[in-house]
């Protein structure tokens, strides 16, 4: 009910809102490396997915550095299409470099 309410008030506004969202515990993969966060691992999953319009899901690589920022769901494909980009980050000026970028097939199935 109140992602339908925040959902309401966006389009009534006219304004975006993002929301952050953890997800449940996520396993390690047989390598000892978390999986990639979709929005289905957050709790009540399906509404988390249905509701929102953009779904974006950041995991980091705790061996490497690398910050990889997945767009894992795009309602209105005007705004953008489902890929992934690569960060490293700077310490020495506190920001962080894209790395790389692609389209990337979703984890749902169909790419954008």
């Amino acid at each position: 009910e109140a992602l339908t309410r925040v959902s309401n008030i966006t389009k009534k506004l006219d304004i975006h809102i993002f929301l952050v969202a953890h997800p449940t515990k996520i396993q390690k993969d047989q390598s000892g490396k978390y999986r990639i966060a979709t929005l289905y691992d957050i709790s009540g999953s399906a509404h988390w997915f249905n509701k929102t319009d953009n779904g974006v899901s950041v995991y980091r690589d705790f061996e490497t550095g690398i910050v990889d920022v997945y767009i894992q769901k795009i309602r209105f494909k005007f705004i953008g299409k489902i890929g992934f980009s690569s960060f490293e980050w700077d310490r020495h000026t506190g920001r962080y470099t894209e790395t790389g970028s692609m389209p990337l097939t979703n984890f749902y199935g169909n790419t954008n």
